[in-house]
């Protein structure tokens, strides 16, 4: 059941033997199918107590019998694979790794009489729980540093239910609750055997110097379960409160989360239980736990005193959350505030309650509220939630079934190209690949590649928090090879809490390389040689690239042999992402205006996200000769207080905000107006902020918050809650400026995974121009379906296109963006910062004239402002300017009024009508008259 795991050596009976050779003697396979079986023969209707009939209870039992025997054999397989991993001094390390876990159990025997909590006899569930909830957080967190200070991975677990404890208690423990010492529970998890033998000794050691209490170990490595199970069981105890750290080895690990299942199912068959809970034994093991949420309810009052009691708090958390989302651990602060830990069904049950603790409608607290009849409000702390949501969000590891299936491909294949849309989730995908390399061998290092030092540390952070291992014992593991590729790959190590490089020294044999936004490196010869120098083409290799910007101009194939010589029948798989899983529906909608190749646009759907708030755009007019970056930081500041509103007037937005620029020259220009114009801001770039490693939920005296100011090049793959997109428009002309333009706004949008902003001085002819014709909807919904019909897939193909055809220089391609050639490749502003029209210094004709006709409109108060479309994405009330004339680029359909033919007269208002506007359904319409009221039509009835 663990992946990889070799059965070749064990004694198989013949149903399994008949059983693995359908799937090629894979057992991790062989274990997937039979837990979808297990979910195929649980029958799923009726209600009440599950008593199936007996064909039924025959079915499931003998597939919990088939499943019952793989995990035996898997248990045994991970073992014997620690056992043989390097011959004899894998026995000897094994052999020395048991002698230490009899030794820990003889020093703290499982012998009368047993560990119990410090309650009277008799005490109820809800005494136990308030002992946790005072004491349970301190002693887990207690345990933490001895499992990572030996290279393991710590991870919490839910508090067990009370159906579980009561169910415990009256079956093994006489009715004593206080028995129930698993109540509160982590688990260390080690790749070798020399790893989990050293947090054994700093546990030993612990304890003799007083700083712990062991009050029993349980050691079932060299007494395993008749199953096969291993594993070391300490009982702790802080305060009175005896909780439980399990210390295991990953495969057995990887083993166990399959065959927790079937242990799930025979026990609810075993007890009757409702069908409910024989789901969720069917669904999978347990969820972990995060910390999520610091709540305080006015006046300092106490759980207690406002809900009556720790249960009816849950309860009313629980009724409060998003589907999803499950209440795991409540705990006690040490300012008297509450902590809630929870378990994550999956990202996007996160993603809706960060929408509901952040944005306008404070859905959450409201719900919460509700529940106290006084009147007595409780708050969600803001800023410590978008800690521990930007925390989770990195660490969080369970895959969509999308995401597995391409997992699955990247996994078999030696050389692969993984393409997605920004924001698709490749590089989360990466992570996960690079984690199992690590994982599977403890000896493993990984080389990752990137054109920016950002990125690369950004990924490196990725990893250590990913991990939930010690950030020292992660980055040992890992290189990176950064821009300037001459230099050769680069150590990364820890410096208090900051990542920094240093230069490899001698030749390393990497067991992956990845190189991501591999479609800006295509032919880039100085990465070429260093990926030859390394010998890459003799390791596993994995690229990834944006799907639309590297498609574009390359099929997948050549972006991987580009870089690496690879013989000619080697294959390279390529797998393609087309679920957005990190940005909201309109962020992935307002960035696809600006995507090409509209049949892939239209292939792209977003998983579960949720909607967000509408991009805002802040678009205004520059004197001539006014100071550009003295003019643009104020209106930065002005685009940030709009978000801030969205998000119901946050004020801690340290570390959540990116301003992304055209350049570097732009960036310079900007930053020291803008800093004047934040003043409680610490103006960072994006390499900074990817080298510091997260903080504590709590911020360090007297520091200021971080927002990032960088180039739209610096900022590639790597994201921010809020991004502002400043000064990158052009005017769309015969320039190569105008690709990298588009490719820029495109990039920069996709960096956001909650709120956008644009800044932009008026261009008219310019690719912003559309803002001006457009109308935010009333009401603020959205309607997916609706944007998409009233989308223009094509625009920008079909501006590209017009482009490349009136030009006459020859067309090369470089990255994500279509470059005439390398002499007009120039950056979208000069080096003095202003906007120039064309990366020639010269206009081209029809854009000039275009220009000249709209400032005559603008100042033509006679003529008729042209209809707005009405759409559901953009907040353009802040654009100064309304276009006129045809625009270069427009990504929603129009209506021409001069070829409206009159249908029907609605007839009503018994006076002047002052708006009008269409629903996103296209058959009502609503009217708003001097006669005060509103109408709402039928187009089709009238």
């Amino acid at each position: 059941m663990g992946a990889g795991a070799s059965v070749d050596a064990l004694s198989l009976d013949g149903e399994l033997k008949e059983l693995l050779s359908y799937y090629d003697g894979n057992l991790e396979s062989a274990a997937d199918a039979v837990n979808r079986e297990i979910v195929r023969v649980v029958p799923k209707t009726g209600s009440g107590r599950f008593v199936p009939e007996r064909g039924e209870q025959t079915a499931v039992q003998g597939v919990v019998d088939r499943a019952t025997k793989l995990a035996r054999l898997g248990y045994e397989s991970a073992w014997e694979g620690y056992k043989a991993a390097d011959g004899d001094a894998a026995r000897q390390s094994a052999d020395d790794f048991l002698a230490e876990t009899r030794r820990l159990e003889e020093d703290f025997p499982d012998t009368p009489p047993p560990p119990r909590c410090d309650l009277p006899e008799g005490a109820s569930i809800d005494a136990l729980a308030a002992l946790a909830y005072f004491h349970g957080e301190d002693l887990l967190e207690s345990l933490r540093r001895f499992v990572q200070d030996a290279g393991g991975e710590y991870k919490r677990g839910p508090r067990k239910s009370k159906s579980r404890i009561r169910q415990k208690t009256e079956k093994d423990y006489g009715g004593d609750v206080a028995r129930v010492v698993d109540l509160e529970r982590a688990t260390g998890i080690f790749d070798s055997v020399d790893d989990l033998s050293f947090a054994i000794s700093l546990l030993r050691d612990a304890s003799r110097r007083g700083e712990i209490t062991i009050r029993r170990c349980k050691d079932r490595f060299s007494h395993p379960f008749e199953n096969g199970y291993r594993d070391l069981q300490l009982n702790v105890e802080l305060e009175g409160f005896v909780g439980e750290l399990q210390l295991n080895l990953r495969r057995i690990i990887e083993v166990k989360a399959k065959a927790h299942k079937i242990y799930e199912v025979e026990r609810v068959i075993e007890a009757k239980e409702d069908k409910d809970a024989l789901q969720r034994a069917v669904d999978g093991p347990g969820l972990e736990s995060e910390q999520v949420l610091r709540l305080t309810i006015e006046g300092g009052r106490s759980i207690d005193d406002a809900f009556g009691s720790l249960a009816v708090f849950e309860a009313a958390l629980a009724r409060a959350l998003p589907p999803g989302c499950v209440v795991a651990n409540v705990y006690s602060g040490e300012r008297g505030e509450v902590r809630v830990r929870l378990g994550l069904d999956e990202v996007a049950a996160m993603a809706q309650l960060r929408d509901d603790v952040v944005l306008e409608s404070r859905a959450f607290e409201d719900a919460l509220n509700e529940s106290l009849p006084d009147g007595t409000k409780i708050s969600v702390d803001r800023a410590a939630f978008l800690e521990c949501y930007s925390r989770i969000m990195m660490r969080f590891g369970k895959l969509t079934p999308h995401q597995r299936e391409k997992l699955k491909e990247l996994r078999a294949a030696n050389v692969a190209v993984l393409l997605s849309p920004a924001g698709g989730g490749k590089t989360f995908l990466a992570i996960q690949r690079v984690l199992e390399e690590l994982r599977g061998d403890a000896g493993a290092v990984v080389l990752f590649a990137a054109r920016n030092v950002a990125l690369a540390l950004f990924v490196c952070k990725w990893l250590v928090v990913a991990s939930r291992k010690s950030a020292k014992h992660v980055v040992d593991r890992v290189h990176v090879l950064v821009a300037p590729f001459e230099d050769g790959p680069r150590r990364v190590r820890v410096e208090g809490r900051r990542l920094v490089l240093d230069a490899v020294g001698e030749a390393v044999k990497y067991a992956l390389v990845v190189v991501d936004e591999a479609h800006h490196l295509v032919n880039d010869a100085a990465l070429r040689a260093q990926l030859a120098h390394i010998s890459a083409a003799q390791t596993r290799l994995l690229l990834l690239a944006d799907a639309s910007q590297a498609t574009a101009t390359h099929k997948p194939d050549q972006i991987a042999r580009s870089l690496v010589d690879l013989p000619h029948e080697q294959k390279v798989a390529v797998a393609t992402l087309s679920e957005v899983v990190r940005s909201t529906k309109r962020i992935v909608a307002g960035a696809a205006a600006f995507q090409l190749e509209a049949g892939r646009k239209a292939e792209t759907e977003t998983h579960a996200a949720s909607i967000g708030p509408p991009l805002v755009a802040r678009i205004f007019k520059l004197a001539d000769g006014q100071d550009t970056s003295e003019h643009y930081a104020p209106e930065v500041v002005e685009a940030l207080s709009a978000v801030q509103k969205q998000l119901t007037d946050l004020s801690d937005l340290d570390d959540r905000v990116a301003v992304v620029c055209p350049d570097e020259v732009f960036v310079e220009k900007l930053r020291g107006p803008l800093g004047l114009a934040l003043g409680g801001f610490e103006l960072v770039d994006a390499a900074t902020a990817s080298a510091a490693l997260p903080r504590d939920e709590e911020r360090s005296s007297g520091s200021k918050p971080w927002l990032v100011v960088d180039s739209v090049d610096n900022m590639d793959g790597l994201e921010r809650l809020v991004v502002i997109c400043v000064g990158l428009d052009q005017v769309i002309d015969r320039g190569a400026g105008v690709f990298e333009t588009r490719s820029r706004l495109y990039r920069a949008m996709t960096r956001a995974q909650l709120a956008v902003a644009v800044v932009n001085e008026v261009l008219p002819g310019g690719w912003l121009e559309f803002l001006g014709r457009v109308e935010l909807v009333a009401g603020g919904g959205y309607s997916d379906a609706a944007e998409r019909g009233n989308r223009a897939e094509t625009a920008a193909d079909d501006v590209v296109g017009a482009v490349v055809e009136e030009t006459s220089a020859p067309v090369a391609t470089h990255g994500d963006a279509t470059a005439v050639s390398k002499a007009s490749s120039a950056p979208a502003r000069g080096s003095d910062g202003a906007q120039e029209a064309s990366p020639n210094g010269a206009v081209d004709a029809p854009v000039a004239e275009k220009a000249a006709v709209d400032a005559d409109a603008a100042t033509t108060p006679s003529e008729a402002e042209p209809m707005k479309v009405l759409q559901s994405i953009w907040d353009a009330s802040a654009v100064a300017t309304v276009a006129r004339g045809d625009l270069r680029f427009m990504p929603f359909f129009e209506l021409d009024p001069s070829k409206l033919v009159e249908l029907r007269t609605l007839e009503g208002h018994s006076d002047r009508v002052r708006g009008v506007a269409v629903f996103l359904d296209g058959r009502r319409i609503v009217s708003a008259s001097d006669d005060k009221t509103l109408k709402v039509w039928d187009i089709a009835t009238g």
